[in-house]
């Protein structure tokens, strides 16, 4: 596995857009009413059996000290549903990543320290175009839960058989059920999809198979679903329902509201 930061580079990238005299100025086009917000929907389509999952990505950037990434996530055929918590505090200099099961309300997460000194993502940008290498940056201590049991360990150790005993000890605190889950998410984790930071993060250290790659399968943007979204408590804003009936009516696509 290419030794990355994981998650980091992921806001920061999806941030991209943020510009350094004015964060907000390009950051969020969408006008729906959640000032630092938006949102996509999408479906992965599998070529043998048609759509396997369905997600929405939620962004949100609350200040500059902080970003956060959700992903609702729907096995369309089993119907089990997770939330993907992707966090990045520059305050703490911490990225964070957390998957949580919204029925039984299991959580598996990973942590790891930002390699930035700047307290800010501005700072932080700015730095990694200063300094390239920090975007090959071999993480120093990631730390795996399961429902409360931790295990600390560099990225290095991780992806070797040294933490076995460790990964072992963490998975024990999973239930079948919930690790049967993980497993078949990891399918719809390439490169293009919402999940490829799930991947990179969590997946590769708790699963025996580090590989997270989609074979058949494409993701591609999908027409908004505020049913969906209010399934999981991430009810849309007025205007965005609005913005979404107006495109509706004119046949018009929306990748992001």
């Amino acid at each position: 596995m290419k030794a990355i930061v994981w998650a980091t580079l992921a806001f920061v990238t999806a941030t991209g857009a943020v510009s350094q005299s004015s964060p907000w100025d390009r950051a969020n086009p969408v006008n729906n009413g959640k000032p630092n917000e938006w949102r996509s929907h999408f479906e992965a389509v599998d070529k043998a059996s048609g759509t396997a999952y369905r997600f929405t990505e939620i962004t949100q950037l609350p200040d500059e000290s902080e970003d956060r990434i959700y992903t609702l996530v729907e096995d369309t055929a089993s119907h089990d549903r997770l939330v993907v918590k992707q966090r990045m505090n520059y305050m703490d200099h911490e990225a964070s990543v957390e998957i949580t099961d919204l029925d039984t309300h299991e959580t598996a997460s990973a942590t790891s320290p930002l390699p930035y000194v700047s307290i800010t993502r501005s700072g932080a940008l700015d730095e990694i175009h200063k300094n390239p290498a920090l975007r090959s940056w071999r993480v120093p201590s990631i730390t795996l839960s399961v429902n409360g049991v931790a295990q600390t360990a560099s990225e290095t150790e991780w992806l070797s058989n040294v933490t076995r005993d460790r990964r072992s000890s963490v998975r024990k605190a999973a239930s079948p059920q919930f690790l049967e889950k993980l497993e078949r998410m990891r399918v719809v984790g390439a490169s293009d999809s919402p999940l490829f930071h799930a991947c990179g993060s969590v997946l590769t250290y708790l699963l025996y198979n580090e590989r997270c790659r989609a074979q058949d399968v494409h993701t591609a943007v999908a027409f908004p679903d505020c049913a969906f979204d209010a399934s999981f408590k991430f009810s849309c804003s007025e205007q965005s329902k609005q913005r979404i009936a107006k495109a509706k009516e004119s046949g018009e696509m929306l990748d992001r509201y």
